[in-house]
């Protein structure tokens, strides 16, 4: 365990707080919330391809749209179908 997950524990944050990690919250089946650095590699109505540092990071459903645009997160809305990090 690297010096930086123990100052996480140490200070009760969340996994990848610290390390820059992207962080992924998915609320019900209508928003998935992405905190931590990503790029938008597609964007389509029906598929949304984020890169992240853990790999690729895949949210398919239906009338998805990107909201919340900041530097390294968005969040997705829609009717969000599923979640793959490939």
């Amino acid at each position: 365990m690297g010096l930086t997950h123990k100052a996480e524990q140490l200070l009760e944050l969340p996994m990848g707080t610290l390390s820059g990690e992207a962080r992924v919250e998915i609320l019900g089946n209508r928003q998935v919330c992405i905190a931590g650095h990503c790029d938008i590699r597609e964007y389509e109505e029906d598929l949304v391809r984020l890169n992240t540092r853990a790999g690729e990071l895949l949210i398919r459903g239906d009338r998805l749209t990107l909201d919340n645009l900041y530097s390294g997160g968005v969040s997705v809305s829609g009717r969000i179908l599923s979640v793959e990090l490939e």
